[in-house]
């Protein structure tokens, strides 16, 4: 047995004799044994019947083919050469071709993937209106080339590695050098690299091995699948984490203001954007807090209330059995429940699903007395406020705080619930993403930022990058006010 059928037999034991290996070995016009492998379904063999055979026929006529004379003149211009069987062995797993020559202990890959892959589509969860409509796809060589669409700069640096025992998944780091911390880079790379699993199926997965704290509620890493905002986090000196099968990229670090903030706010006016932050704001209040006051007030303070207000309510719980906190709970317990019902079922029947909870079981349980109306009205606001979160992650986060806010209320009127909003506030300010106070820029107080933060500022005022994702060329932009001629 030759070197060339030891290599075969060494790949085929190792992939069990699977049939979807296939293994074609064949004599050149030369006399010359060559052997390809590749695996069916994720290698392209309509290029390797029209391009790769027909070349060794062709090449053979006159002379024998080495692994040198094949890198000067493939036709194709993915290739490199591998001495090391495992990562032969990856390379044929992520469909690329390997071919061996006799009496050669190298082996020739040519990377002709061809696997089912879905069509670039509009974002999902990141909806827009002015902003560009491509999304990110399961495909990590596409989700690259979109972000290179937005960022033409020679500096933009990717780096790949995989992850997984079993799975091999290809993880990519995006950032701009001379823009981008190296200390956020090198921690980045160091978590990355300590993950030792079997299985990477989504880039969640990533997010729950490379987080600072995975007791806090808080999202720590921003989650998108719009390549125009992953540029522009890139640009601002942010590190990126795609990974393959995933459509979704990984920015940090991540800042509690970030996940209130939108990209389609820097599409309009700057008091237009600053007026809708301030809805955001506000509707976030509501819904982590609205029910756990309106439990606090009715159950221990209904002297605080407005009169006309309290005789309303109290004339409209006569009729209930339960006590306030009973019936929010089981308001919100059936809201939680179809919001999972309207995820999981099929889309024909979802609005469906909406308008029986809305209307039909909303109106029959205060028509039978076992919810009052100005409860229905509070858990009605808070579910809607919930929704104008920009980030999918914190709005989850704050379903599961205004529970904990609820229980608070219930405890001890206004008191416990001070302490439960001091406990919030206290956990906001001492977490941290990938060294970066979650609270910035507010603790610790940096006033150069507050130009994007709660307010937009006039783009004239935003021409620096955020402090804490780089310090060194902080500039972005310069105002040059236009003269009359």
């Amino acid at each position: 047995m030759n070197s060339l059928e030891k290599s075969i037999a060494t790949i085929q034991q190792t992939f069990g004799q699977s049939q979807d290996l296939i293994t074609r070995s064949f004599f050149t016009n030369y006399d010359q044994q060559v052997a390809i492998l590749f695996l069916e379904g994720l290698a392209d063999q309509n290029k390797i019947e029209e391009i790769v055979l027909p070349w060794f026929f062709h090449e053979g006529d006159h002379q024998q083919i080495t692994i040198k004379n094949m890198l000067n003149g493939f036709p194709l211009s993915q290739i490199k050469i591998e001495t090391d069987m495992n990562k032969v062995i990856k390379d044929l797993t992520s469909g690329e071709v390997c071919i061996l020559f006799e009496n050669e202990a190298s082996f020739f890959i040519i990377g002709i993937q061809k696997w089912a892959a879905r069509g670039i589509d509009e974002p999902i969860m990141d909806l827009t209106i002015k902003g560009a409509r491509e999304g990110f796809v399961e495909t990590i060589s596409t989700n690259i080339s979109l972000v290179r669409r937005f960022l033409k700069d020679p500096k933009l640096r990717v780096e790949g590695m995989s992850i997984g025992r079993m799975s091999k998944t290809n993880i990519a780091i995006l950032y701009i050098e001379g823009i981008a911390k190296e200390t956020i880079i090198h921690e980045v790379r160091k978590r990355l690299k300590k993950i030792d699993v079997d299985m990477i199926l989504s880039a969640s997965q990533i997010e729950k091995w490379i987080e600072d704290n995975d007791w806090s509620p808080f999202p720590q890493i921003r989650f998108t699948e719009r390549p125009d905002v992953t540029a522009s986090s890139l640009a601002d000196g942010k590190v990126g984490v795609l990974v393959d099968n995933s459509p979704f990229a990984l920015l940090m670090p991540l800042t509690f203001m970030e996940s209130l903030q939108n990209i389609e706010d820097y599409y309009d006016k700057w008091y237009v954007a600053s007026a809708i932050r301030i809805v955001r704001l506000l509707a976030f209040m509501i819904s982590l807090f609205a029910p756990a006051f309106y439990i606090a007030f009715v159950h221990f303070l209904p002297g605080l209330i407005p009169t006309d207000l309290l005789i309303t309510v109290i004339s409209a719980r006569t009729q209930v059995p339960f006590p306030a906190v009973i019936e929010l709970l089981l308001m919100e317990l059936t809201l939680e429940i179809f919001r999972e019902a309207s995820i999981r079922i099929p889309k024909p029947i979802g609005p469906s699903v909406g308008i029986i909870g809305g209307i039909v079981i909303g109106q029959s349980a205060v028509s039978a007395g076992l919810v009052s109306p100005i409860t229905l009205i509070v858990v009605a606001i808070t579910a809607i406020a919930s929704f104008s979160s920009p980030s999918y992650s914190m709005a989850y986060s704050f379903r599961l705080i205004r529970f904990l806010m609820i229980f608070s209320g219930v405890y001890l009127g206004l008191y416990s619930l001070m302490l439960a909003i001091l406990f919030f506030l206290v956990s906001l300010v001492s977490l941290e993403s990938f060294g970066t106070p979650y609270f910035t820029p507010f603790g610790p107080m940096v006033i150069r930022d507050w130009v994007d933060s709660i307010i937009l500022a006039p783009v004239r005022w935003r021409t620096k990058r955020p402090s804490y994702t780089t310090n060194k060329n902080k500039t972005k932009s310069r105002w040059r006010p236009l003269k009359k001629e």
